[in-house]
């Protein structure tokens, strides 16, 4: 299964386009599937037993993204302060976090105020 935008191997989430939470869900939604190799958008592939792992790695990615902006966002940090000071545990080194982690968080907090189109 191609996966597209929605799985990137080893590389921060964009969350370019869609809702946040949708994303998550999609994922989901292809993990329950009888998938034999799920293949990402970005990143190198591998074996269909790493990707699999990978993809569920990338999912607790975009969990990790949205509960930090959650926690941001619910203790009422403005926006641009959100990018400075969010934090993605394991995923804080993940390639090109520099430069989507404002958009994912801009994403986010866009959804949780119902701004997001």
């Amino acid at each position: 299964m191609f996966m597209s935008e929605t799985y990137l191997h080893r590389m921060f989430p964009s969350l370019a386009s869609g809702y946040p939470s949708e994303w998550i869900a999609a994922i989901k939604k292809a993990q329950s599937m009888d998938v034999t190799t799920y293949i990402p958008g970005h990143g190198f592939v591998d074996s269909p037993a790493i990707l699999k792992a990978e993809l569920d790695t990338f999912r607790r990615s975009l969990e990790a993204v949205v509960a930090e902006g959650k926690r941001l966002h619910d203790a009422g940090v403005p926006e641009k302060d959100a990018e400075m000071q969010a934090r993605f545990g394991e995923f804080d080194t993940w390639s090109i976090r520099d430069m989507m982690a404002p958009r994912a968080i801009a994403r986010v907090y866009a959804e949780l105020d119902g701004t997001l189109k």
